[in-house]
Formats: C-alpha cells, structure tokens, sequence
C-alpha cells in the first residue's frame, strides 16, 4: 500500500500487510498499530509518528520536523531528521538514527544488536534494558548519557574535544 500526499496529513491504523509507504510532502504522517514486512514514512515540512509497529522494518524521514512514537519491535530502524528530534520508546531491533539540529532520545532498548546515532548540534540520550554487542553515538556540540541494566558488562571508547566522561559504573582508563 502506497499513500501519497502534496498538502495534507496522512493517518493510517491497524492494517497486517506486506508494505506500507506513506509520503506526505507538506503534512504529518501518523502511523498506529502496523504489522509490515516494511513500513516507511516520508515527509519534507511535517512530523513522523509511529506507534505499535511490528515487522521487518522501519524507515521514517523527516525534513523540518520530529520522529516520535513507541511500542516497535522490528528487525531494524532508520531514522533520518534535518531541523528535528527523534524521541522514540520501547523499541526492539538495530537502530540507525541521524539527525542534523536535533535531539536523538530513545528509552527502553531492547534486543539492539546494533545502535548507529549520530547528530550534529544535539544531544543523545538513550537507555537500554538489554546489552547489545556494538554501539556507536556521535555528537558535534552536543552531550551523549546512556543507562545501562545494573548487571551490564561492557567495554567503552570514548573521546572528546571539549568535555567530560562520567560514568556510575566502575571503570578504569586505559
């Protein structure tokens, strides 16, 4: 199914099906309750939200505006925001997120083998309930904070030009 509008928002919820393609070229596009082998959302003056989304995976674009949501359990996200956030909850699957002037917030990770964020002017923000194996986050003036389960074991490599590194986990600098 692909839905394609100039000026206007897009609403869709509670379909099962093979493909879901939803651009909107000035407007919103929300979509709830989805269940795709792949789900993708575009638009260039507007917001992106996802909610309740299940499947292969989930692609959302947004120039000009926000990517938000939760509940989504994919084999992988990419997420793409120039002039926006990215604030998403209880996610599941491979992550890639990039914004430029923006935000990257994502809460309750779980089942990430891999997590790619990067933004230019924003901060990072992310709390997993399980470890992965890699995970790589880069700002440009901005600050990255990551929780972590209790128990997590992990290595880190970190650097900067112009901060700090703290940590409530004990570690030792090599």
């Amino acid at each position: 199914l692909h839905l394609d509008i100039s000026s206007g928002d897009i609403y869709i919820e509670g379909y099962s099906l093979h493909e879901l393609a939803c651009d909107a070229s000035s407007g919103s596009v929300a979509i709830r309750d989805i269940d795709a082998d792949i789900v993708s959302a575009d638009t260039s003056s507007g917001d992106v939200t996802v909610e309740g989304i299940t499947g292969g995976a989930l692609v959302a674009n947004a120039t000009s505006g926000s990517i938000t949501g939760g509940d989504i359990a994919v084999g992988g996200l990419t997420l793409d925001t120039s002039s926006g956030d990215v604030r998403l909850n209880r996610v599941q699957g491979d992550i890639e997120a990039n914004t430029s002037s923006g935000r990257i917030e994502i809460e309750e990770i779980a089942g990430a083998g891999t997590v790619n964020a990067e933004t230019t002017s924003g901060d990072i923000q992310m709390s997993f309930t399980a470890m992965g194996p890699d995970y790589k986050l880069h700002t440009s003036s901005g600050s990255v904070k990551l929780s972590f389960p209790s128990d997590a074991a992990f290595g880190i490599n970190f650097d900067t030009s112009s901060g700090s590194f703290h940590s409530d986990f004990p570690f030792t600098m090599q």
